[in-house]
């Protein structure tokens, strides 16, 4: 696929999958003292698949109506996991107390990873709805002046 050729909802998508999957290797949070745990240690495995999804969509697919609305669902949802570490980053954190949970809360913060996930998915559902509800026209290449 030439990046060229490829539409305006192709690219942003592709944008989007790619800062989602390196957000998958970022912290995600922040433990205070204790240090960071990265997206693949938890949800970040889910995200950094349904953006290499995106991108092979992107990439290997004709861009059809069908691949659109893919895309725009896993844009959907990885941003939702974004959002979701964003408002509660002790999201799937349980010690099995409620005064533990409480202390989480308080100690978990979110990290830089979190933050793109959340722009990624972003990008990859604008890109989605570009296409398919918006006006996706291959870019067209420049003529030389004569």
């Amino acid at each position: 696929m030439d990046f060229d050729q490829m539409g305006q909802g192709e690219k942003v998508s592709l944008g989007g999958a790619a800062i989602t999957i390196v957000a998958a290797f970022l912290p995600w949070i922040t433990l205070g003292a204790l240090g960071s745990v990265s997206g693949i240690d938890g949800d970040g495995t889910f995200t950094l698949i349904m953006g290499a999804i995106v991108a092979g969509i992107v990439v290997a697919r004709e861009w059809e109506n069908v691949d659109q609305l893919a895309t725009l669902a896993l844009g959907v949802l990885v941003a939702g996991i974004g959002l979701m570490y964003v408002t509660d980053p002790a999201a799937g954190i349980d010690t099995g107390s409620e005064f533990g949970n409480q202390i989480v809360s308080e100690v978990v913060s979110p990290a830089v990873g979190v933050y793109l996930t959340l722009i990624g998915g972003v990008a990859i559902t604008a890109g989605g709805a570009l296409g398919y509800f918006g006006d996706d026209t291959e870019t067209q290449p420049t003529q030389p002046a004569d």
